[in-house]
């Protein structure tokens, strides 16, 4: 059974009327048989308001995130799937041809059942059991203690998303790693110092070739609220952030801050705790999800610390 998969792309428009050029989606077979076929959209981008419009010759196609199940499909027969992605502005990208073959049935040996020779079950002599005589201890065990031990302190690491952080973790002067819930006004976190980033005022702007961090100052928190908000997770490394929080990345040897959602398998994270850029090997995206999100306002630095990365909270 062949696949002829054709996948026509289409963008959005961003900022004042300049379109978002979008890459050419890349549609890849991740399972097919004699069936159904499963594949999967590697540049599935649903947060630049495109939809994707799934249609074939044969057989029934779902979609569900970057994933479409193809279902009800005939042996040794050719199928030609569709895929279009499409915005409000009615802009599109180039389109890509793959071809998938699904693979010849398999019969595996057949190898007749084997039976064990049968020995019939053994039986050991039966001994009651002896039960020696009990007597009652004479002293009865302490009672337990009355208090319990104090309760642990809070946890050590905070996601954070623009300038709102909710339950991930960001760094301290006096606690470490703290959840921003445990955060309140006052509290004073840890700001890294990047060089090439003093006197910067349009972060949208603001590249680099290289960075020099000197050492770390402080920023005080003025003002904590929380909200429960629906929005996008993004998973980095397995490292959760919200859609929107500015990281401090490395592609093709430039240095910026971008939202997390722009972030591709390719580009390195800073990495506070090892003071390196390490690479994106793993990134998933989680729509639509309810998070009580905490908005926090700091002064005079902007720069923090988070677990496993440097994030903007302007």
């Amino acid at each position: 059974m062949a696949f002829v998969l054709r996948f026509s792309g289409f963008n959005k428009r961003v900022g004042l009327g300049k379109p978002r050029g979008p890459k050419n989606p890349i549609l890849v077979s991740t399972a097919v048989n004699e069936k159904t076929a499963s594949f999967r959209i590697d540049n599935y981008e649903p947060e630049y308001n495109q939809f994707y419009v799934v249609s074939t010759t044969g057989g029934t196609a779902t979609r569900t995130n970057e994933i479409i199940e193809l279902t009800g499909l005939t042996g040794s027969t050719t199928y030609t799937v569709t895929v279009t992605v499409r915005n409000s502005g009615g802009q599109q990208s180039d389109s890509e041809t793959i071809t998938t073959v699904a693979p010849p049935p398999f019969f595996p040996p057949f190898f007749p059942p084997f039976f064990p020779p049968f020995f019939p079950p053994f039986f050991p002599p039966f001994f009651p059991p002896f039960f020696p005589p009990s007597f009652p201890p004479r002293f009865r065990p302490p009672p337990p203690p009355r208090f319990r031990p104090p309760p642990p302190p809070p946890s050590k690491t905070v996601p954070v998303a623009g300038n709102n952080v909710g339950g991930i973790k960001i760094l301290t002067e006096d606690f470490g790693y703290v959840e921003a819930k445990y955060l309140s006004v006052g509290d004073i976190l840890v700001s890294p110092v990047i060089e090439e980033f003093i006197d910067v005022t349009d972060i949208s702007s603001w590249n680099s070739e290289s960075i020099t961090l000197s050492d770390n100052s402080s920023t005080e928190i003025l003002e904590i609220t929380g909200q429960e908000t629906l929005l996008d997770i993004v998973y980095i490394n397995g490292e959760k952030l919200y859609s929107d929080t500015l990281i401090l990345s490395e592609r093709d040897s430039i240095i910026s801050f971008r939202p997390a959602v722009e972030i591709i398998v390719g580009d390195n994270i800073y990495d506070y705790d090892n003071e390196s850029f390490n690479p994106v090997n793993e990134l998933y995206i989680a729509e639509n999800q309810t998070e009580i999100v905490y908005n926090i306002v700091t002064s005079p630095k902007s720069v923090l610390f988070m677990q496993n990365a440097i994030i903007y909270n302007g």
